[in-house]
């Protein structure tokens, strides 16, 4: 039964509730149809994430369901409704595959779906999930009654006097249009802003146990995978506003009620399966270790070091001769393999038990977090029970292998203590600093003016702060002799030598903010400001000395001493991290054992149902063939208002009157012929597409085909609005004034698809893959027919001496003149290389020849400069006719563009009809527009009317027949030369150099950047690249003109020179970058090649002296390699530099050919401090990191209107501000 079946039977269901009229909609049909398919790719693809990830089955349930349910195994209205929305709710709860927009979700399932969830957390989690873009307002009055109960629990908690203030602060957390937070430290910065009373917050906090709900809710909408990490931050701000409970009381809060529930969930299972109940009861001692206090009870074995589930999972290895361990591998396995391997799993607790007393003594809640996390990981092997075949002993053994591998998952904290290892060093040298501090107060204290105070009591004061007796306790006492010192006299020499001694303290800051024990201490970098130092200093200087001075500089003296004390631990941590490594081998092994044991239970287990995961790389099929129908939609929305647009082209002369007194150019008859011609392309298309529907998943890939033939208009549909609309909108004649809506509706689509034919081409790619996956999935087996091996066994059994004699003697012949042409064709090729290539090849497969040869475009020029003249460009400017046909006979770029124009308006403003005819003859493209909007032959009409020379005027009419006579026609460009390998220079990265290809090819290696043609990188197993981004130039070679080559490159090299020329089969296509894939690497080559537009042609940006380079706040100075790298990056794309003076020119808001969304015409890499410069214009500061995410993406925006654009803008302004 094959998967089309299904859509089938989705179009009947269609058809029986929207009636006839929807039967000849097939374009809508079909993309309806995809997106259904869209969103069902995106749920496996998350799957598969959720699978390599361990995470909880129940989201593994909901795909299975739903793939269930398309399968034809259960389909009807309701459980349709279910699944399909539940697979909304699930592509939006995967964050890595948001660029895949679920369609827009109606009121009535969003609603049900809601109402399945029973708790607050829950809700709030489909709240952030079901979103779509501009939901209706049925849709938005839903989700605000779920948001005025949670307002109202906060209203309560914080005390505050009206709901309008707690509406604004959860604005922050549940907006419907703004993304998720992505750290969990910008909640809690929401929450310092929104109370102003810290006095009362810190009450408020150790109340938080009550509302576990609500906090478990900002958990998981803070965008982490981790919860319970997560919750360790809460301990941490709890503990440093000295809240009144431990991370232990927050652990029980949020998982106390769920331990009990979940243990008892597993009562109906526990029959069937042995394994289980060992689970439940590690669950239950867990759960008894928490206590009801929050605090772990002190047992034999908790105060040896180890938490009684641990010394619960001990017991049930030790027991290797038990049954259990026979009942869940089954009969006739053989075990002793794997007790081979479970007994030193055994030997290795043992060993743990003397180190684990280093897991007390380090006083950091993180490490609180390790043992608790087992129970979050046992909870979900749990879950997984749920879904297990009763009476089936291979499904529980799979139970305790999950359970096992999710035990290496320790090594996430283990992380934080290597964390501590690399800043050992740092921690140890505050020693030196503490010491510094205390000289430089002892000093304060021996001069001459503060001994003249009043009975020296201010050298007292400063000697009590320098000395180590110094405890929190002795505030009031040292506040108490500040009160009564009298102002003091301090000479200017002896204040410059207090500011130089106190210069140290912002390295003391650097060093105490990469301790992750005190991440708190904000801001530490810029100021000095909140460790009482600064406020010392200004206070002697201003002759005055306020307690709450010495009060702030007494408590930052003490968290100095607590992390000298913390770093004594750092040894026993160290080891215990490698114990930990080797526990994590040991049970990969015991895990790759019982799975070759299990194999062919699997087997059996993937025939009953469970959900294939062996589609490739599943992300980037959901995205690619998302990208594809989000085409078809845009193309079906003019399609569907398409009376709309033959409308506006029979609008008559008054009409065209008033457009023409705008001034603008967009409505000429050529753009109006275009209009016509997309409307009955698309009608073409709506007409086929229900051919398409009918057939084998492959046959759609002719509905991507066809649409990617439609390139629609060259008309910036923004114009159409703004001016055109609102000038007919205005006008005083009716007739003009009614036909303002229509345009203002066509203006609000996008006219123009020459620039999405790549996503097009790379859904239709993703097509093969796919149907492979459903034939797996639903058991198609395509298999030759019998009937034509018979016919050819029959034919070959007798021997026909005629019929082979009629057979060979034409094949001789053929032989002959084939001979004859490949001799001829090598005299040829000889002299001209490309001649054979032209003649044969269809202009699709020249179009593809030529983009591939193209990669060496750039590099080419070199090699054909005649004389002065350096390029196509050049040449055609000069009015240079030979060498302008030098360039394009060996393949030079036709549309190579000076700023906006093209090589064909330069020679249309120069008036050279010959010019004209060779470029348009070798393919040059006559819809090209120049900054005034204009193609080369709306060009000639314009010259014409303002030329004064009566010989150039002449000139241009002939340009202007020219034109008309080739009206029409069709020309091929010439396919580019290939760049000799040995001008090749290639630039290896460091982590990818290999000594022997430097040894065989060291002629073709060159150490500078600029000249590289060929840049190879260290790429990862599936072949995506990774850039460091503590290096900026790691990043920036993604958007250079050299291919970006994968490091297997050089090894293919090695073994066969031949693989050199073939370096387009190991191109680097994808990059991840902050653990997002990218698939815009050939993008930007083949933008750098064919010199298109630089993408950001028309911004200004500014940089400061230093900048946040990455997420991680490492500063470098603009002057440093880095620096002075990225700044040539944005300037060879097109940006340019203000410094930081005044901007002297405002780009026009349409006057550039790319529309930003998400920047501004101005924008600062900087912070808050050079605002200021910019005279309230509009700005947006931003991060470099950000501005490589922004390349990465490399979207434009079409056709919003004016006030759209603004209020967009000023949004994404708002959002990426730092």
């Amino acid at each position: 039964m094959r998967f089309w079946v299904l859509l089938q039977w989705l179009s009947f269901i269609t058809v029986l509730v929207h009636g006839n009229k929807v039967i000849d909609n097939n374009l809508e049909l079909v993309t309806r149809d995809l997106s259904i398919l869209a969103r069902t790719i995106n749920g496996i693809s998350i799957q598969a994430e959720l699978v390599n990830a361990n995470s909880s089955s129940k989201y593994l349930n909901v795909v299975s369901e739903l793939i269930g349910a398309y399968s034809g195994s259960s389909l009807g209205k309701v459980d349709i409704l279910k699944t399909r929305f539940l697979a909304d709710s699930l592509a939006q709860f995967a964050r890595s595959v948001a660029n895949v927009q679920a369609v827009q979700v109606d009121v009535a399932a969003v609603t049900s779906v809601v109402e399945m969830f029973g708790s607050m957390s829950d809700k709030l989690e489909v709240i952030s999930s079901v979103v779509s873009a501009d939901p209706s307002e049925e849709f938005k009055n839903r989700i605000n009654e779920v948001k005025i109960k949670t307002v109202n629990s906060f209203v309560d908690f914080f005390n505050v006097s009206t709901i309008e203030t707690a509406s604004g602060y959860l604005a922050q957390i549940l907006d419907l249009r703004s993304t998720h937070f992505g750290d969990l430290t910008k909640v809690f910065n929401a929450i310092q802003a929104f109370k102003k009373d810290i006095g009362s917050l810190k009450s408020k906090l150790g109340q938080l146990s009550a509302y576990e709900t609500e906090l478990a809710a900002l958990l998981k909408l803070s965008g982490c995978k981790d919860t319970l990490e997560n919750v360790i931050k809460v301990s941490q701000f709890a503990q440093y506003y000295k809240a009144n409970f431990t991370s232990f009381q927050t652990l029980k809060s949020i998982l106390g009620g769920k331990l009990g529930s979940e243990v008892s969930r597993l009562s109906p299972i526990a029959k069937n399966h042995s394994t289980i109940n060992e689970l439940g009861a590690v669950l239950k001692n867990i759960e008894k270790t928490v206590g009801s206090t929050g605090k772990p009870r002190q047992t034999k074995e908790a105060t040896a070091g180890l938490p009684n589930g641990i010394v619960d999972l001990e017991a049930m290895l030790a027991d290797l001769n038990g049954t259990w361990l026979r009942d869940a591998i089954g009969d006739g396995n053989d075990i002793e393999p794997l007790r081979a391997l479970l007994r030193p799993i055994s030997d290795f607790i043992a060993e743990m038990k003397p180190l684990a007393v280093s897991w007390k003594n380090v006083n950091d809640p993180k490490t609180l977090a390790l043992f608790p996390q087992l129970s979050q990981l046992l909870i979900d092997a749990a879950n997984d029970g749920e879904v297990a075949s009763s009476g089936d002993p291979s499904e529980s053994i799979d139970l305790l292998v999950k359970c096992l591998v999710d035990f290496k998952t320790i090594t996430v904290d283990a992380n934080l203590f290597q964390e501590f290892e690399t800043t050992r060093n740092s921690l140890f040298s505050i020693d030196e600093a503490v010491s510094e501090l205390k000289n430089a107060l002892a000093e304060m204290a021996g001069m001459d003016e503060l001994k003249a105070g009043t009975n020296g009591s201010l050298a007292q004061v400063i000697a009590v702060i320098a000395s180590d007796s110094v405890e929190i306790d002795n505030v009031d006492v040292t506040c108490s002799k500040i009160k009564n010192i009298e102002n003091v006299r301090i000479s200017s020499n002896n204040l410059q030598k207090i500011v130089k001694s106190l210069k140290l303290f912002p390295n003391v800051g650097r060093l105490i903010e990469t301790s992750p024990n005190w991440d708190a201490i904000e801001k530490m970098r810029k100021s000095l400001d909140g460790t009482g130092l600064l406020d010392v200093l200004k206070c002697i200087g201003n002759e005055t000395f306020k307690a709450n001075s010495v009060n702030k500089m007494l408590s930052f003296r003490t968290k100095l001493q607590a992390i000298k004390r913390m770093s004594s631990e750092i040894g026993a941590i160290k080891q215990h991290t490698l114990k930990v490594e080797e526990l994590k081998s040991r049970l990969i092994s015991v895990a790759n054992v019982v799975k070759s044991m299990r194999r062919g239970s699997r087997r059996k287990s993937a025939a009953n149902g469970n959900v294939p995961t062996n589609l490739a790389r599943p992300q980037l099929v959901a995205q690619d063939f998302g990208k594809g129908v989000e085409v078809l939609r845009k193309l079906e929305s003019v399609r569907k208002t398409q009376v709309v647009v033959m409308k506006i082209l029979k609008s008559g002369a008054r009409v065209s009157s008033a457009i023409d007194q705008t001034n603008v150019t967009v409505w000429t008859e050529e753009n109006k012929k275009g209009l016509e011609e997309l409307v009955k392309k698309l009608s073409a298309l709506n007409e086929r597409a229900g051919r398409f529907r009918s057939k084998d998943l492959l046959t759609l890939g002719e509905v991507f085909d066809e649409a990617a033939t439609i390139r629609g208009v060259p008309i910036d549909s923004r114009l159409l609005i703004d001016p055109i609309s609102t000038a007919l909108a205005n006008s005083a004649d009716q007739t003009v004034k009614s036909a303002a809506d229509d345009f203002k509706t066509v203006g609000a689509l996008q006219l123009d698809y020459s620039n999405l034919q790549v996503d097009l081409t790379s859904a239709r790619s993703t097509l093969k893959p796919l149907r492979t996956f459903f034939d797996e999935l639903f058991g198609i087996k395509r298999l030759t027919t019998a009937t034509d091996d018979d016919k050819s066994s029959a034919d070959s059994s007798s021997f026909d001496w005629l019929t082979a004699g009629m057979i060979v003697i034409p094949l001789c012949g053929v032989a002959g003149v084939a001979s004859l042409g490949y001799v001829t064709y090598r005299v040829v090729e000889k002299k001209h290389p490309f001649f054979w290539k032209q003649l044969f090849l269809s202009q699709k497969k020249l179009q593809e020849a030529y983009i591939l040869q193209s990669r060496y475009l750039a590099f080419q020029e070199k090699m054909l400069e005649v004389g002065n003249v350096k390029s196509l460009l050049e040449a055609v400017d000069r009015n240079d006719f030979e060498s302008a046909a030098y360039f394009v006979n060996h393949g030079a770029w036709i549309d190579a563009p000076h700023k906006v124009s093209t090589c064909l308006h330069i020679a249309v403003e120069n008036a050279n009809p010959e010019m004209v005819e060779l470029l348009i003859k070798n393919g040059a493209n006559r819809g090209a527009l120049n900054e005034d909007y204009k193609t080369p032959e709306q060009l000639v009409s314009n010259l014409i009317a303002q030329e004064q020379d009566s010989t150039k005027k002449e000139q241009l009419k002939q340009i202007k027949s020219l034109f008309k006579s080739l009206n029409g026609k069709k020309f091929k460009r010439k396919v580019p030369d290939l760049l000799p390998i040995e001008h090749f220079k290639i630039f290896i990265m460091e982590d990818a150099r290999d000594s022997e290809f430097a040894q065989k090819f060291g002629n073709l290696i060159t150490g500078d950047l600029s000249e590289a043609t060929h840049v190879v990188v260290r790429t990862e197993d599936d072949g995506v690249y990774s850039p460091d981004g503590e290096q900026a130039i790691n990043t920036i070679v993604v958007f250079g003109r050299a291919m970006l080559m994968k490091d297997t490159w050089l090894t293919a090299c090695i073994k066969s020179k031949k693989a050199m020329r073939d370096d387009y089969k190991y191109r680097v296509k994808e990059v991840r970058y902050i653990d997002v894939v990218y698939a815009t690497v050939l993008a930007w080559h083949q933008s750098w090649h064919m010199k298109e537009v630089n993408f950001l042609y028309g911004l200004h940006y500014a940089m400061k002296p230093t900048y946040v380079l990455n997420n991680q706040g490492a500063s470098v100075p603009t002057s440093s390699p880095d620096g002075r790298h990225i700044d040539d990056f944005l300037a060879a794309h097109g940006a340019q530099c203000n410094a930081l003076q005044h901007l002297k020119q405002s780009a026009a808001e349409f006057g550039r050919p790319h529309f930003h969304q998400n920047l501004t015409s101005h924008w600062i890499i900087s912070d808050s401090i050079y605002s200021s410069l910019y005279g309230g214009r509009e700005t947006n500061e931003i991060y470099v990191s950000e501005i490589f995410v922004f390349m990465m993406a490399r979207k434009t925006s079409f056709g919003p209107e004016k006030k759209a654009t603004k209020a967009a803008s000023s949004s994404a302004n708002s959002s990426n501000t730092k």
